[in-house]
């Protein structure tokens, strides 16, 4: 065969693969009906639930919970994410944080008060706590908030 011919052949091989390529084809396929592709089942994936938001019972359980929040915003850096970690709403932590602070700062105080009130509700007795923080009370609690090893958070 010459080159002649061979590129002819070449030429040849191309327009019909080309052709090929449009996707139009004369199969027995297109004869019959669509059918629609059967939807797969959904199955709910497992996942695993956060513990829901624990009611502190006592004042014992304010003040861990103060602690662990405390710790974890010495690490995260913003408060917002150290409670959204504990399921805790800022505003809980701002209203007892007069417990915490004050069995911190000053734990003869906070003693003599968890002694005297047995079944009252820590609502109550975080104020009762907030009305026997004294004036060099307060003063210590604001420098060790400024020192970053309390909360920065007042009850407003």
């Amino acid at each position: 065969m010459s080159e002649d011919t061979k590129a002819n052949l070449g030429q040849a091989d191309s327009l019909s693969e080309s052709s090929d390529s449009t996707g139009i084809s004369d199969s027995s396929e297109s004869d019959q009906p669509l059918r629609k592709a059967k939807k797969k089942k959904k199955h709910m994936d497992i996942k695993v639930a956060k513990p829901a938001h624990a009611r502190a019972q006592g004042p014992e359980e304010v003040i861990k919970r103060y602690r662990k929040v405390l710790k974890t915003f010495s690490k995260v850096r913003t408060m917002s994410e150290a409670f959204s970690q504990h399921n805790v709403d800022r505003g809980t932590i701002a209203f007892t944080a007069a417990i915490a602070e004050l069995a911190i700062v000053d734990p003869n105080t906070y003693e003599s008060l968890a002694s005297t009130s047995t079944k009252e509700t820590l609502a109550a007795f975080a104020k009762k706590c907030a009305a026997n923080i004294t004036e060099e009370t307060k003063n210590k609690i604001q420098d060790i908030k400024a020192k970053g090893q309390l909360l920065p958070i007042w009850w407003k």
